[in-house]
């Protein structure tokens, strides 16, 4: 019988939360590093929640036979936890300790979470890393206006009195993900500030296959893009389309 040959093609399906960067990709060094100690263990703190764990499953030990593999248990410095509730407990020691930050990030990416940080896990670190510092990013603002219609009719007041239009997150993401997606392999994250009045549309892109010729390696080159769905403003490498 003629064996079945896989086949794969490009789709324009917006990239899911639970897909997952490797752990040795460097730039998750650095975007775990963009935080503070305290900030990064409240964040995997988070993720061990009993109502966030399923999204974010850390890899257990043995007598956790989920994602166990005998052959990498004596592959790394970090014992591995036999449950949610112990691994909880460990980073809740590391919090109540001092230390630095980067025993936290090895103990992530080389222990805990070595099977990958999922995009929605790394679009958490850097919506923390927003509200931790708020002023610390270049914000561009830009005005949509019709494609046709007058100009005059739509310039800002420039005042505290300029109405903003009134934006549904979802139906707006929906709209830029039906725009976007044929052009370019992304994920999108919703994220409503507990600390400023704005909603964030999180836009990361990488690059695809299909983009570039095939033998240049895919890479997880960041291309992000901040858009408060209240005054569409942007910030990142990428722009809008």
């Amino acid at each position: 019988m003629t064996r079945r040959v896989a086949v794969r093609a490009p789709t324009a399906a917006s990239l899911p939360d639970s897909f997952r960067i490797p752990s040795t990709t460097f730039s998750l060094v650095k975007a775990l590093g963009k935080l503070s100690r305290s900030s990064l263990l409240d964040l995997v703190i988070q993720w061990l929640d009993d109502k966030d764990v399923k999204a974010f499953p850390p890899y257990l030990g043995p007598r956790s036979v989920v994602n166990f593999v005998a052959e990498e248990e004596g592959l790394t410095a970090y014992p591995l936890a036999a449950s949610v509730e112990e691994l909880r407990a460990i980073y809740e020691d590391l919090r109540d300790r001092k230390g630095g930050k980067r025993e936290v990030i090895d103990r992530i990416l080389e222990g805990d979470w070595r099977h990958g940080i999922s995009l929605r896990q790394l679009a958490m670190v850097d919506m923390r890393y927003i509200e931790d510092h708020p002023v610390g990013l270049r914000w561009t603002a830009l005005q949509l206006v019709p494609l046709k219609g007058d100009s005059a009719q739509f310039q800002s007041g420039g005042d505290a009195s300029t109405p903003f239009p009134r934006f549904h997150a979802s139906t707006f993401l929906r709209s830029i993900q039906h725009e976007i997606s044929p052009l370019v392999k992304a994920h999108y994250y919703i994220y409503r500030s507990k600390t400023l009045p704005l909603t964030f549309v999180r836009i990361f892109v990488i690059d695809s296959p299909y983009q570039q010729p095939p033998f240049f390696p895919v890479s997880f080159r960041r291309k992000d893009c901040y858009c408060d769905v209240k005054q569409c403003t942007y910030h990142g490498h990428a722009h809008p389309a």
